[in-house]
Formats: structure tokens, sequence, C-alpha cells
């Protein structure tokens, strides 16, 4: 019996040559357009947008039924038709041994391990909506912040002022907005 290790692809000639003819692929552990800045997205999102038939299959994100505009599938054995190659995005922090058993553990009892899973990782899961919503809220108050209007009356003049060079607004607007902010 040969060694497992036998069929490992390690040189890039050769994953370049098996990725070239696989027509269709499944990402196991795809992440959401809301984590586009990470591999399990962009890597995936790089392969569609460059015509390859991705097939999302996200481990987190239950919520998700459409990711890159494909459906979602929950296992990679609910996927119809065939599937040339099988992308495994996975946890940085779990053993090779601990990442293969979990994976025959999933293909073959997929509810029960995703109740050990929610249930073992869920403080980090937890931690990571957090984060992700801080994030999204920084961006949107830093974003609210550049276009509302300045509270500072000379800050709005000027600003008045810039609209009027521009043609936005009339000599007229401009002087009673002036007088306006002047007399607060």
């Amino acid at each position: 019996m040969a060694d497992w290790k036998d069929n490992l692809i390690v040189d890039d000639a050769r994953i370049g040559e098996l990725v070239r003819g696989a027509a269709r692929g499944a990402v196991l552990g795809i992440k959401t357009e809301a984590q586009s800045d990470q591999a399990a997205h962009y890597v995936a999102a790089h392969v569609a947008g460059h015509g390859g038939e991705v097939v999302p299959v996200p481990v987190h994100y239950p919520e998700a039924t459409e990711i890159l505009g494909r459906k979602v599938y929950r296992k990679v054995a609910e996927i119809p038709g065939p599937v040339d190659i099988v992308d495994v995005f996975r946890n940085h922090d779990s053993s090779g041994w601990v990442k293969a058993g979990w994976l025959i553990f999933l293909l073959f009892f997929p509810l029960i391990a995703m109740l050990i899973y929610v249930i073992a990782n869920g403080k980090g899961m937890a931690q990571r909506d957090v984060a992700q919503y801080q994030a999204v809220k920084q961006s949107q108050d830093d974003y609210i912040r550049s276009v509302a209007a300045p509270t500072d009356p000379s800050a709005q003049i000027k600003q008045a002022h810039e609209l009027l060079e521009k043609g936005a607004i009339t000599q007229e607007q401009y002087e009673k907005k002036k007088a306006r902010l002047l007399k607060d």
C-alpha cells in the first residue's frame, strides 16, 4: 500500500495543472462578502471572476443563502453534479490530524459536527462577530463624519462659498445662508 504522502501535490507546476483542469470547484469554509479581505473569500472571488465555477460551502454563516452570487450548500455531499476539486479553508490553530478527523466526522455526521463546532468555537465566533461589527461601525462613523455638514458657522460659510464658486448655488442663496449663520 502506497504512503498517503505520495498523493500530495506540492510543486507549483503540478498544482497549476490540477487547477486548470478543474471545471467546477467547491470551497469548503468560504467566507461571505463581509469578510472579503480574507483568503477564504477573495481566493474564491478571484477564481469566479476569471470564469471558474465556484460552489460555496460555508462552515459558518448559517444565515447566508448566497455567496458570490451563487447558491450556498451546507455539505459537499449536497452539491448536485460533479465537483472536480474541493478547496478547504481551515482553522490554523488546529493540527493536521485534528483537521483530518474533523473532515471525516463532518462528512459522515454533518449535523452533530456542526453542533460540536458551534459549542467548541462559539466564543471565538462571537468575538469575530463583535470585531466585525465594530469595524463596520467605525467605518460608517468615519464616513458620516466625512460627509456631514460642519457645525461651526465659519466652516459652513466657507463650504457655502465653495459651492458659490462652483456655481452650485447663486449669490443670493450664499448671502442668505451667510446672514442666517452670522445671526445665530
